[in-house]
């Protein structure tokens, strides 16, 4: 049996005893951790399999879990076993559609956080700018912690909110916060067009400006890069 067979069997096996099934009591008559279950959650809430209903009213302010009940369509698939595994993306393209539909969208949404003055990204303006639930944003959060993209302390305070929030390097590189030798000798280039366009600038040193130029736009490039990338990770080339 698939784990989306066995999410659905056991969904269906606490509706009927008349309980309230989340995905956490699903988790725990499953033997599994509460990410697994949540993942499959939300495949099986894309196929509308499964619907989610709100807890805030009975349990209080959490955006951590939400009742969950199966569809007309989820039904007759436990009832028919008919849940087409041929249907199933492979893990990797699960993985790779979650990281650009959620997972860097919110990398992006808490470096913007950390550059902001307040140095606070909150859960919910960043599921109202990408469209997502708050939980999504939490649970996505806890995944870029556990991968090594950013730290940052949560509380519930206005609904959810991150501060102190921190990129690492693997974070500021996805975001493209981090410089590329590419990008930096793109930028540095830039400001010698400026210098050599600079009718203020004295003849000498918009010529030596021109020069400099000529070069790291023509076979010169690579030795730019070579320059640039010793300078960005404090390697000098040909030392290793």
């Amino acid at each position: 049996m698939t784990d989306q067979r066995t999410f659905l069997a056991e969904l269906a096996r606490q509706q009927a005893s008349d309980a309230d099934p989340t995905s956490q009591t699903i988790a725990d008559a499953l033997g599994w951790d509460f990410a697994r279950a949540s993942q499959l959650l939300e495949r099986l809430e894309n196929r509308e399999l499964v619907k989610t209903t709100p807890s805030q009213a009975r349990l209080g302010d959490t955006h951590l879990d939400h009742w969950v009940a199966l569809t007309i369509e989820g039904r007759a698939a436990v009832a028919h076993n008919s849940l087409d595994e041929a249907s199933d993306q492979t893990d990797t393209d699960l993985r790779l559609d979650r990281w650009n539909r959620v997972d860097l969208p919110v990398l992006r949404e808490l470096a913007r956080g950390a550059e902001s003055d307040a140095d606070v990204a909150l859960v919910d303006d960043i599921a109202a700018r990408l469209n997502l639930r708050p939980r999504d944003v939490i649970k996505s959060y806890d995944v870029l912690q556990r991968t090594g993209f950013v730290t940052a302390t949560f509380t519930y305070d206005s609904g959810g909110e991150f501060f102190g929030i921190r990129l690492s390097e693997r974070g500021l590189r996805e975001t493209e916060l981090w410089p590329t030798p590419d990008s930096a000798l793109d930028r540095m280039i830039a400001a010698l067009q400026a210098i050599a366009d600079n009718t203020r600038e004295d003849e000498d040193t918009r010529t030596r400006a021109q020069k400099v130029l000529e070069s790291l736009r023509g076979a010169g490039r690579e030795i730019g890069i070579s320059v640039v990338t010793a300078a960005l990770t404090g390697q000098i080339p040909g030392t290793q």
